[in-house]
């Protein structure tokens, strides 16, 4: 006879085994972005970078800032570049930072570095919410990094 708790305990194994593996593949944890924007890892483990494409001075409601939406609004995309700990500014700066938005056949918008810290691109009508690759020379060596804004 079967015991009553045997439901249970399918129930228990299946969602054990549904969730393994999801997440973040070696149990590193991203650091929390400083600037509101989305936290990315970059390759070879030289730090991590921070984008985002939002307007937070814009009202909330119509594709302001508050909602989401998928509307391209005119703003500048934000990336900022942090070292392996995830807190302190990479040093030195990389340099030739630019982003593609979309696939190989993106469009490439180059950013400048910024007083204060970060790149920034000219402002334009950018999708809110993208994927893209991010690329720069650090230490004189190119890297490109994919990212997602939502």
């Amino acid at each position: 006879m079967r015991s009553k708790w045997w439901p249970a305990f399918l129930l228990v194994s299946a969602l054990a085994a549904a969730t393994a593996g999801c997440g973040g593949g070696q149990g590193r944890t991203i650091p929390t972005a400083g600037h509101k924007g989305q936290m990315t890892e970059l390759p070879s483990g030289k730090g991590y970078f921070e984008i985002r494409a939002k307007n937070d001075n814009a009202p909330a409601g119509r594709g302001g800032a508050g909602r989401a939406s998928k509307k391209a609004i005119e703003v500048p995309i934000v990336v900022h570049f942090y070292g392996p700990d995830g807190t302190t500014e990479l040093s030195p700066a990389p340099t030739d930072v630019s982003v593609r938005i979309g696939g190989e056949s993106g469009q490439v918008v180059p950013l400048s570095a910024q007083t204060g810290g970060g790149f920034a691109s000219a402002p334009g009508r950018y999708p809110s919410a993208f994927r893209g690759t991010l690329s720069a020379k650090i230490d004189g060596q190119p890297i490109e990094a994919g990212f997602v804004i939502r």
